[in-house]
C-alpha cells in the first residue's frame, strides 16, 4: 500500500527552515517582518520561536522604532507653524473675551517638547483694518519651550504694547510670527532691504529695530527707529545690523498687494 505525507499547514517551520524564505508563520507579525527587512539571517528566522528573550527585545525594538517615526513626522516645520499659530490666536481670543484658554491639546502637547532656541516676536494685526495692534519679543530665547516662548509673547504684545489702547476690544486679530536667525552688521543702513530684513540700530547702548516687512522703505523704517530712540537713527556712532528673520502667519495674507510688507 503506498503511504501518503501528512503535511500540518498550521506548522510548516520545519518545511520552512532549510528554505531561503521565510515560513509565513514566522512573518505573520509586523516586528517580525522588520527583522527580516533588516537583513536578519533568514536561516535564523524559522527558529526565532525558541528564543523568547530575542522575541522581546526585537518587538520592542520595533515599537519604539514606530514612535520615534511618528514623532518625528508631526514634528515637521510646516507643523510647529501650525501649532505656533493656534496657540497665539487662541491665547489672544481668550484674553480679550476674559475667558479660560480653549487649549488645543495636540498644539500644545508638540510645543512643550520644542525647546526654545531662537528669539521670537509676536506681532498682533486687526484682519478688518491691517492696523498693527501690538508687537513684542526678544533677539534671543527667554523661555525653556515653544508654548512658553510664544504664549509669553503674544500676552506682552496684547496688553503691555503702548498701542494697545487704541484699538477696539471685540475685533478679530492675526499674528505673524517672527523667528530671529540672524544679525548681520552692516556699514551704511540703506544696504538693507526693509521688505526682506530687518533692521536694528545700536546707539550709546541702546537698541531699537523694525522686522522684516515692517516698513516699505529703509528710510520710513529708520525714521520708525527714531521715534522709538527719540533721537536721530543717523547720528554719529551708530551702529547697524542686518535681521534675517523666519516670519508666517495668517496677517501676511492681508498685505499680499504690498509685495510683502505690512506697514508699522
Amino acid at each position: 500500500m503506498a503511504t501518503k505525507m501528512r503535511i500540518n499547514p498550521v506548522n510548516e517551520t520545519d518545511a520552512f527552515t532549510k528554505r531561503s524564505t521565510p515560513s509565513r508563520q514566522v512573518l505573520a507579525r509586523p516586528w517580525q517582518a522588520f527583522v527580516y527587512s533588516c537583513c536578519v539571517r533568514r536561516r535564523h528566522l524559522g527558529n526565532l520561536q525558541k528564543y523568547p528573550a530575542f522575541h522581546r527585545s526585537v518587538r520592542l525594538l520595533f515599537w519604539c522604532w514606530v514612535l520615534c517615526a511618528a514623532v518625528a513626522a508631526a514634528e515637521t516645520p510646516a507643523n510647529l507653524r501650525a501649532a505656533l499659530e493656534s496657540v497665539s490666536e487662541r491665547t489672544i481670543r481668550a484674553m480679550l473675551s476674559g475667558e479660560p484658554i480653549s487649549e488645543d491639546a495636540a498644539a500644545r502637547a508638540l510645543l512643550k517638547r520644542q525647546v526654545s532656541r531662537k528669539g521670537m516676536f509676536v506681532s498682533i494685526f486687526n484682519k478688518k483694518t491691517r492696523r498693527l495692534r501690538g508687537c513684542m519679543g526678544s533677539l534671543v530665547a527667554q523661555r525653556a519651550n515653544l508654548y512658553d516662548e510664544v504664549t509669553h509673547w503674544t500676552t506682552m504684545a496684547l496688553m503691555h504694547d503702548a498701542r494697545t489702547n487704541s484699538q477696539p476690544q471685540n475685533a478679530e486679530y492675526f499674528v505673524i510670527i517672527s523667528f530671529i536667525e540672524q544679525l548681520e552688521p552692516v556699514v551704511h543702513a540703506y544696504e538693507v532691504n526693509a521688505i526682506q530684513h530687518g533692521i536694528l540700530v545700536r546707539q550709546r547702548g541702546r537698541e531699537e529695530l523694525v522686522l522684516p516687512g515692517e516698513a516699505f522703505t529703509t528710510a520710513y523704517a529708520l525714521k520708525m527707529i527714531a521715534q522709538k530712540l527719540q533721537n536721530d537713527a543717523e547720528a554719529p556712532g551708530s551702529e547697524y545690523f542686518r535681521i534675517y528673520a523666519e516670519r508666517f502667519g495668517k496677517a501676511i495674507g492681508l498685505f499680499k498687494k504690498f509685495d510683502g510688507g505690512y506697514g508699522g
